[in-house]
């Protein structure tokens, strides 16, 4: 198969069936914030570009129920004092495939 990679760092992945996977991965260099997720079938032989994991900067984690269905873990950091930004865990779902992100769980870290 020769498909692009969804970003440039290996990511999350999260399986659906023997042939199915829902991949989850960072891309500094697509803008900060991006982690584009894909949808693999056909035992690897498609991978289908879904859109972007939204409120999170670095995705780490992913477990989907169906391609409609997911969670994904990660760290958002918010800039908006430049010189002391904030970094947080978070955990963000979707129940739509990906058209909307609600954040489940945010806790300061490190």
């Amino acid at each position: 198969m020769s498909a692009p990679s969804p970003g440039a760092y290996p990511g999350a992945l999260s399986g659906l069936s023997a042939s199915a996977a829902v991949y989850v991965d960072y891309c500094p260099a697509c803008g900060y914030g991006t982690g584009p997720w894909d949808l693999v079938t056909g035992d690897g032989a498609a991978l289908a570009r879904e859109g972007n994991v939204a409120d999170l900067n670095q995705p780490v984690a992913a477990s989907f129920l169906t391609p409609a269905l997911g969670w994904v873990a990660g760290t958002y950091v918010d800039e908006g004092d430049p010189s002391r930004p904030l970094r947080y865990w978070r955990v963000v779902s979707t129940s739509d495939g990906g058209r909307t992100w609600r954040v489940d769980y945010a806790a300061r870290g490190g």
